[in-house]
């Protein structure tokens, strides 16, 4: 199943963040889920019920940016969003457009355009946008004076998922503050295969990006954890990925041929030995082994794009992407 994810792809040596629909064509669903999942919209039609502590008094949007419309996102259902496509499109135009953040522009443009009864109608996109959308509108409306004990399991993983794509290279403040909620919401509903892969992008990150390796044992307890239950194919490389996280670049490479020997038509293998031949500055066996990948799995985006940047890409490029990502079904 496709679904939203809050992804990282940290091009190694550059973080960046976003969120896209994605699912890898390797990536199998966990064997034994950790907790039952429900689907988009069988979540949104309960979804006045689950949002109970707003303040009774409006909640004026932080960013002063259209606040009725994100009053109506944070309280409509997929469904009736549909239906109220048109309101929503004059209410930005009337109200609000000028007030629009650069971010949020292209975002509204989608939704509008992909929601709108037509020829141009996608019922995948729209939900895409809306799902998007309907968390900022309930992570920046909620009252966050509230105790985080008092939060609804709706407004913490919202909160982490807007709180995620709203930081392009997030700080180790923000990351903090998104683990204590992760954390919260584990203490709630502790069998959470998505709030544990929320934490185990988190706590990456804080080691990507910071050097912060403080919470390297929760780290590799919460990867061990997520493998226990047959998580998706690409958390298989995070032990022979540890020594490059760590700029340890000969445990690294010797790894990886490890990996290859054990695993010859694996092409990730080969990609991650094309990532340490570049930074080696060897262009020939860079291109070789990112030929084999591509090889072995002709579609891969990934290795496509690799391939092409290689070929004329000066070795101080970030050329190589190592993507990890965490999803919700359940807001």
């Amino acid at each position: 199943m496709k679904k939203w994810i809050a992804l990282f792809a940290t091009v190694l040596g550059l973080g960046i963040l976003f969120l896209t629909q994605n699912r890898d064509q390797n990536d199998s669903s966990p064997k034994k889920s950790l907790s039952a999942t429900k689907s988009i919209r069988s979540m949104k039609a309960s979804l006045q019920e689950k949002i109970t502590h707003q303040s009774q008094e409006k909640i004026n949007d932080p960013l002063n940016e259209c606040d009725d419309l994100f009053e109506k996102l944070s309280l409509i259902t997929f469904d009736e969003l549909k239906d109220s496509i048109n309101s929503i499109e004059n209410s930005v135009e009337s109200n609000c457009r000028n007030q629009m953040s650069e971010k949020l522009q292209p975002m509204l443009k989608m939704l509008m355009a992909s929601c709108k009864p037509g020829e141009k109608f996608s019922a995948k996109d729209c939900e895409q946008f809306y799902t998007l959308l309907r968390s900022r509108a309930i992570a920046t409306r909620m009252d966050k004076k509230l105790a985080l004990e008092k939060w609804t399991e709706s407004e913490l993983m919202n909160s982490i998922l807007w709180n995620f794509v709203e930081q392009p290279h997030p700080g180790k403040d923000n990351l903090a503050y998104n683990l204590k909620l992760i954390n919260e919401l584990l203490a709630r509903v502790p069998d959470s295969y998505a709030a544990s892969k929320a934490k185990f992008v988190h706590l990456l990150l804080q080691e990507l990006l910071h050097k912060d390796i403080s919470g390297s044992e929760e780290l590799e307890a919460t990867w061990r954890n997520l493998m226990e239950y047959g998580a998706e194919e690409s958390l298989r490389y995070f032990p022979i990925l540890k020594p490059m996280m760590r700029g340890d670049m000969k445990s690294f490479n010797q790894q990886v041929k490890i990996w290859q020997q054990n695993n010859p038509q694996d092409p990730m293998g080969y990609y991650y030995g094309a990532y340490a031949s570049w930074k080696g500055e060897n262009r020939n066996s860079t291109l070789n082994l990112l030929q084999k990948a591509l090889s072995l799995d002709p579609n891969n985006e990934q290795i496509k794009n690799s391939l092409q940047a290689a070929k004329k890409g000066r070795f101080s490029d970030p050329i190589f992407t190592l993507n990890f990502g965490f999803s919700f079904d359940e807001i």
